[in-house]
């Protein structure tokens, strides 16, 4: 879950508060589906725990290996835990490999 720029609430890679999950989730061969979105600003920003709990609430079943979901909190490019690096350059690429933004450091 990207939190927002101050580490307080989840704020969402686009920072509009929602929540991606991008593989299906399989209870068994053949029984897969998509899990998600989840809106983690519901007029107040949640906070990482309150958003995890909505998350797990909503896919309470293992998967057919036996995972239930977890959630991982990551820092925004400029937060303080994730502070802009001029070493570091973000090249931004499409699902076939392109280049669809100009590379900047982070």
């Amino acid at each position: 879950m990207r939190l927002n720029a101050d580490e307080t609430t989840v704020g969402g890679l686009l920072g509009d508060g929602m929540i991606w999950y991008p593989y299906e989730w399989c209870l068994s061969t053949g029984d897969c589906f998509t899990v998600g979105p989840w809106d983690c600003d519901v007029g107040i920003p949640l906070l990482p725990e309150q958003c995890c709990k909505m998350i797990q609430d909503s896919v309470p079943n293992e998967d057919m290996n036996g995972n239930y979901l977890e959630c991982f909190t990551e820092f925004p490019i400029g937060s303080p835990s994730n502070p802009v690096n001029p070493g570091r350059v973000a090249i931004h690429t499409d699902a076939a490999g392109i280049v669809v933004h100009i590379p900047k450091n982070e």
